[in-house]
This record gives structure tokens, sequence and C-alpha cells, in this order.
């Protein structure tokens, strides 16, 4: 297994640290702040949801999704959400 190689910046200079595939700093047992971690990206959109727990796709807006209901499916429309989803 392959160690992950980061840039770090230390006492005003910049040095290369080992971590474990899980992000843990190399040189420590204990939690460090060198520690890597993975920042949650959050994607946000307008979702048309129907009858039967059944949803449209996402929309960049609540204008375009309104205008993108699925027409075989305008009766069982119930509303337009906003959603955020963390990946």
């Amino acid at each position: 297994m392959q160690p992950i190689i980061a840039l770090h910046t230390v006492n005003g200079g910049e040095e290369l640290e080992s971590h474990l595939i899980g992000g843990e700093y190399m040189n420590s047992f204990d939690k460090s702040p060198h520690d890597l971690f993975l920042a949650p990206t959050t994607i946000t959109g307008w979702v048309n949801v129907y009858k039967g727990n059944i949803l449209g796709g996402m929309f960049d807006t609540e204008e375009i999704a309104k205008d993108s209901i699925i027409d075989h499916m305008a009766e069982s429309y119930v509303g337009t959400l906003l959603i955020e989803i963390e990946i």
C-alpha cells in the first residue's frame, strides 16, 4: 500500500510528509494537525416530487424544475423541493 504524500507549511517553509491511506500523519500515534481530511462537497438543486415517492431530475432553479414537470406524470405531481446533498 502506497502512502499519501502531502506538502505541509511548517515554520514558514514547506515539507513533504507521509500519511496513511486514511489521511493519518505517519509520524504520530495520536491526532495531529498534519492529519488530512476530505472536505465535503454540497450540491444544491430543485427536484420535482410525484406520488409514489418518485423524484424527477435535479435542476438549478425552481423555475426550471417546474417547467420540466413530466407531462405524463402531471396528475401525480406533488410539489417542487429544494434539496442539499453532501458528497
